[in-house]
C-alpha cells in the first residue's frame, strides 16, 4: 500500500514537473506539488526544465 502511494507520488510529481518545468527552472509544476508529492514536482521540474531548455 505505502509502495504504491509512493510510486504514484513520484511517477505523478515527474510527469507534472516535466510538464510544467518548461521554464527551465524548479518551480514547474506548482499544481502536482499540491496534488502530488514535493520530491517528485521537484525532481522532475528540474530535469523537464533541463529538458526543454535544451530541446528549444
Amino acid at each position: 500500500m505505502v509502495v504504491v502511494v509512493v510510486v504514484v507520488v513520484v511517477v505523478g510529481g515527474w510527469v507534472g514537473g516535466w510538464v510544467g518545468g518548461w521554464d527551465g527552472s524548479c518551480v514547474g509544476g506548482w499544481v502536482v506539488w499540491v496534488l502530488g508529492g514535493w520530491v517528485g514536482w521537484w525532481v522532475g521540474g528540474c530535469v523537464g526544465g533541463w529538458w526543454w531548455s535544451w530541446s528549444l
